[in-house]
């Protein structure tokens, strides 16, 4: 909290402490969604196991006191950023996708769904790994090692009105799709 107004912050306070420590993905980019609560995506404990955690490599939910911990999907490896869309609510989230299989497996937009169960560890992109079946599908790849970092729905009004309520990804990493490529996903 800043409580002198100053820009630092002069406390902090804890609200969820009982989540996984992930190996190799971090614990990244909550949001507070519509209904209230507050969603955190918890990263995988490696770069393609089982996970021996059920809310590792998953999205969790949260009271906004840290009650009532819950998985609200899971099968997804590193989430990094997870975004609602402004209009009707919907939870969006980047998937950075394992590397143990060189440079096979792109990064995924997914629409996030309660109960939803996501692909990882066992079955990525659109005609990638195996057991796919049960799972839900990605909304598009996005290209190969390029570390989606950020997530955002635009509401403003500085670009021309198509842009409204799309969704801007950023991307860092070795971004693998061609240069003449354009990514545009309407949301």
């Amino acid at each position: 909290m800043d409580e002198d107004g100053d820009g630092e912050p002069d406390s902090f306070k804890t609200i969820v402490n009982d989540i996984p420590v992930p190996g190799n993905h971090e614990n990244n980019g909550p949001a507070i969604g519509p209904d209230g609560k507050l969603y955190v995506p918890i990263g995988s404990s490696c770069d393609a196991c089982g996970e021996e955690d059920v809310r590792s490599a998953s999205v969790t939910r949260f009271d906004l006191d840290g009650s009532n911990q819950e998985v609200y999907a899971r099968g997804l490896r590193s989430v990094y950023q997870l975004a609602f869309h402004p209009e009707d609510g919907t939870l969006w989230a980047a998937d950075n996708g394992r590397d143990d299989q060189g440079y096979a497996v792109p990064e995924e937009l997914n629409l996030v769904v309660e109960g939803g169960a996501y692909a990882y560890p066992d079955c990525w992109g659109t005609n990638g790994g195996r057991w796919c079946e049960g799972t839900i599908p990605l909304v598009t790849e996005l290209p190969l090692r390029s570390s989606v970092d950020g997530l955002v729905f635009y509401t403003g009004n500085q670009f021309q009105s198509d842009y409204t309520n799309n969704i801007f990804i950023t991307l860092w990493g070795q971004a693998m799709a061609p240069p003449e490529k354009t990514l545009s996903v309407s949301c």
